[in-house]
């Protein structure tokens, strides 16, 4: 799959939308045996893949623009995001039950970004983002690491082998946190570095067209899936947000970017075989930020009446995983055409789109 690709965006597209599937399935505790264990071990991971994947350098474009575009992408919806769960939690306390000291955690988590301050096994800990908003924890953490990488790339003139060497001296420093931090990094600063090898793999697949290369090599393909799985039980649960990376942080990297691999792969052969498959995947692949930040919020508000409905809890999953997406997606576009409608954002100001 080259650059030039025209079905190269959307089964980047269909790889985010299976990620942000198994994130819903996995927070409505849906438990799907092989499926939800296995996903677990991608679906954070083939977001950073995918981000490398599509990065661009500019050589003639400067770091400052860069970093406004990242800043307008990226750290403004992180503060808005959190700002909304904050005034909604402040609501929560003046009109029903809610814990003043939890908002004042929350407060500092906002700033924080991170779910709790120690390790998620330590017996004292302080838990900050519990108010909805634990998602957002990854756009600070790509924030910093799209600035990382851009950064390195112009140091190194964008030399291949040379950022290789800088990705590669991140990581180790991110193995050597993990191990002697007594405490989880503001804005994940060590996932931040951990990352910078799925970032760099995807950069490094897309100059290189390694998907293409592995489409006609069904045995590697059978191999790596192979290698994941194995990888995968023998290491354990993880959770890359809380530094959890089963029993060798090494090991989860291995299963990391084959997982994420095998994702991708898996995405190319949906848009080939299965066009609805293909429109319905990349339409939920196209917002998977803001389902990220939004879909803990829309569930809570959906099991209220799915509750007083009676339906089984097994059910009220699947319908949760099921419309989730679309409530999200429906809801952004009303908001953005209200918006534009009154002209507070760019667009047709109320013309017929």
């Amino acid at each position: 799959m080259t650059d030039k690709d025209k079905g190269r965006k959307t089964w980047i597209d269909i790889a985010k939308a299976i990620g942000i599937i198994i994130v819903i399935i996995n927070h409505v505790e849906l438990s799907l045996g092989p499926i939800t264990f296995l996903g677990g071990m991608f679906f954070v991971p083939v977001f950073f893949m995918t981000a490398g994947y599509t990065y661009r350098f500019h050589e003639e474009g400067t770091y400052g623009n860069f970093v406004r575009q990242k800043i307008k992408r990226l750290l403004i919806p992180y503060f808005l995001y959190n700002l909304f769960y904050e005034v909604l939690y402040l609501v929560k306390i003046f009109l029903f039950s809610g814990s003043m000291q939890v908002y004042k955690c929350s407060l500092f988590g906002f700033l924080y970004g991170r779910y709790c301050f120690y390790p998620i096994d330590s017996t004292s800990n302080f838990y900050f983002m519990t108010i909805l908003n634990s998602p957002t924890w990854f756009l600070t953490c790509l924030f910093l690491l799209y600035l990382l990488y851009e950064a390195i790339v112009r140091i190194t003139k964008n030399n291949l082998l040379k950022i290789g060497i800088f990705v590669t001296v991140s990581f180790f420093v991110s193995v050597l946190l993990h191990y002697f931090s007594p405490v989880l990094l503001p804005w994940s600063v060590d996932i931040t570095l951990f990352s910078m090898v799925l970032f760099y793999m995807g950069d490094l697949m897309k100059r290189k067209d390694v998907l293409s290369y592995l489409i006609k090599k069904p045995y590697y393909i059978g191999a790596a899936l192979i290698i994941f799985v194995w990888t995968a039980y023998y290491n354990g649960s993880v959770n890359i947000s809380l530094s959890v990376f089963g029993k060798s942080v090494i090991l989860y990297l291995l299963t990391a970017v084959l997982g994420s691999v095998l994702c991708l792969l898996i995405s190319i052969g949906i848009m080939r075989i299965s066009k609805p498959a293909e429109r319905v995947l990349s339409y939920i692949g196209r917002e998977t930020l803001t389902i990220l930040c939004m879909h803990l919020f829309v569930i809570a508000l959906l099991q209220v009446p799915l509750s007083r409905l009676e339906i089984p809890a097994g059910a009220a999953k699947v319908l949760e995983i099921l419309v989730t997406p679309f409530i999200i997606i429906g809801g952004k576009r009303v908001i953005n055409k209200a918006m534009r409608t009154l002209r507070l954002l760019p667009g047709n100001h109320g013309k017929k789109e």
